[in-house]
């Protein structure tokens, strides 16, 4: 899919999940940033995906969630 369409930022969404079930949480991390650099902004459906939980108390993925996602 990243081959048809490398703009694509689901793609890397979803990749990050993949990659915290490979037990690769730093990976994870790479590709969910890469995702909101392209504009994923499903924040709501984040805050309920319970494959993110491992990552929650993490620094780095509070410091993407306090960059990447914008209040109302």
């Amino acid at each position: 899919a990243r081959e048809r369409d490398a703009t694509e930022s689901l793609i890397y969404y979803n990749l990050g999940i993949v990659r915290l079930r490979q037990k690769l949480p730093e990976e994870a991390l790479k590709q969910l940033e890469a995702a909101f650099m392209l504009g994923f902004k499903h924040f709501d459906a984040m805050d309920k995906d319970t494959d993110l939980d491992p990552l929650r108390d993490q620094p780095k993925f509070k410091e993407l969630m306090s960059r990447y996602r914008k209040r109302p």
